[in-house]
């Protein structure tokens, strides 16, 4: 009887070896690293800015896998570890392997770029615009990732204009510069003491625009003109009163080229009613004359 025929031990061990390996190729053929169809893009969103004015913009693209066939259901969002000021929204896949991550602002400083001027429109009139072209900007390179293990997939560059900059430049040139610091000083017209417990008030005498209204034929979003009038001092559009103290002077913040009523009074004194009409700053000592004398105040330069 002949005895089976065997294959000799090297040759078996490089037989199976050739199989794992043949198995491996097969196996790394039907299956691909899921990856971008193309490059990425940043994309901006009217109706999500209209609901949630933290709104940046959202990161869009396409994630294949073999024969470049979308994977669906993917968990996508960005990673933003090293971005404090910034959240995301998560997103899946969809049939076409296709995702949409959102991004907030959680304290609004830029404002993006990339799709410009779209955005820009939302929160800039005409006007603002000279001054958003001329802004400062950043980049900021995003890293985008997938899966439950949070594999990273590319980093996608998003350009943003500094808001505080153009806001700043905003309230610097069109309405600081009309708003005029005057001081008054409240004494006795024979003692010159100071006649504590005097109250003073300026009176708009004619219309003053606030500082929102200036501010918007610039800046149409009411939160970026809320931030830009923080840097303003506050001017009187309407009425203020202030008391004299033992010391110091009294200081109004009043809108220039605009008319105002000056009234003094105080209970042992005669009162004081004066038009005042602004083109620059005032510095006065308003002298008054006790009730039970004869005379006129006086007003003259400190």
């Amino acid at each position: 009887m002949k005895k089976p025929s065997f294959l000799p031990r090297p040759i078996l061990k490089l037989s199976l070896a050739i199989l794992i390996l043949g198995f491996m190729l097969t196996f790394t053929s039907c299956s691909s690293t899921p990856h971008l169809l193309e490059a990425p893009k940043i994309t901006f969103n009217e109706q999500l800015r209209a609901e949630n004015d933290t709104y940046v913009g959202t990161l869009e693209g396409c994630i294949v896998g073999r024969k470049d066939k979308g994977i669906k259901k993917l968990p996508v969002d960005a990673d933003l570890e090293d971005f404090i000021n910034i959240s995301s929204e998560m997103s899946k896949t969809d049939d076409q392997g296709c995702y949409a991550v959102n991004l907030y602002w959680k304290n609004q400083p830029y404002l993006l770029a990339d799709v410009f001027p779209d955005p820009a429109h939302d929160s800039f009139t005409t006007g603002g615009l000279q001054y958003l072209k001329s802004a400062r900007t950043v980049s900021l390179d995003i890293p985008i990732v997938y899966g439950k293990k949070q594999e990273s997939l590319t980093e996608q560059e998003i350009t943003m204009y500094s808001v505080s900059y153009v806001l700043k430049r905003i309230a610097e040139e069109v309405v600081i510069p009309r708003v005029q610091s005057i001081y008054f000083a409240v004494e006795d017209i024979e003692t010159v003491f100071p006649v504590v417990g005097a109250k003073v008030s300026i009176t708009a005498s004619t219309t003053i625009q606030p500082v929102d209204s200036i501010l918007a034929q610039y800046i149409s979003q009411a939160n970026l003109r809320e931030i830009a009038a923080s840097s303003v001092p506050t001017f009187i559009v309407d009425s203020e009163t202030k008391v004299q103290e033992p010391k110091g002077s009294l200081e109004f913040h009043v809108m220039n080229y605009a008319e105002y009523e000056l009234k003094v009074d105080h209970p042992n004194y005669q009162p004081v009613d004066e038009k005042i009409y602004i083109e620059g700053g005032l510095d006065k000592i308003i002298r008054l004359v006790p009730k039970n004398k004869n005379g006129k105040y006086d007003i003259i330069d400190r």
